[in-house]
């Protein structure tokens, strides 16, 4: 296993466990992307009342989960088209719920295609129903 992966996988299990950690949605603001997969696909974004805005200026509306700090519904579900013809999950099916993690200056986004809403998971390879993670910095 190479130290890359090991410390893309500790440092995912640490924004997870944030997800769990912290009650209240203080992401609010604007996050420049940091890893691969946010830089080609999401860019920066923008985090504000209820909606993220992608960097190519489409948008998701967010709906709290009630009970369950961090997860927000994907409301009215959409999947809009990203940075180089790239969605949030596939483009056959977006994300139906998001989970926002805050860690000091980094912001951990998780999408979830699947139908139920998700109990979120300690460690995100274990978790069920994930589609793509994202990262950002301020």
């Amino acid at each position: 296993m190479s130290w890359l992966f090991r410390r893309t996988v500790a440092g995912a299990v640490l924004a997870v466990a944030a997800i769990a950690a912290v009650p209240a949605l203080a992401a609010g603001g604007k996050w420049t992307a940091v890893s691969k997969t946010a830089m080609s696909i999401t860019g920066d974004i923008t985090v504000s009342g209820g909606a993220i805005r992608f960097e190519n200026g489409a948008s998701i509306g967010l709906k709290p989960v009630s009970g369950t700090p961090r997860l927000f519904a994907v409301e009215p579900a959409g999947n809009p088209e990203l940075l180089n013809g790239n969605y949030l999950c596939s483009p056959a099916e977006g994300p139906k719920y998001v989970a926002l993690a805050e860690l000091g200056t980094t912001l951990t986004l998780l999408a979830f295609d699947g139908p139920k809403e998700p109990a979120l998971a300690e460690n995100p390879l274990e978790q069920d129903d994930i589609c793509a993670m994202f990262t950002y910095a301020r």
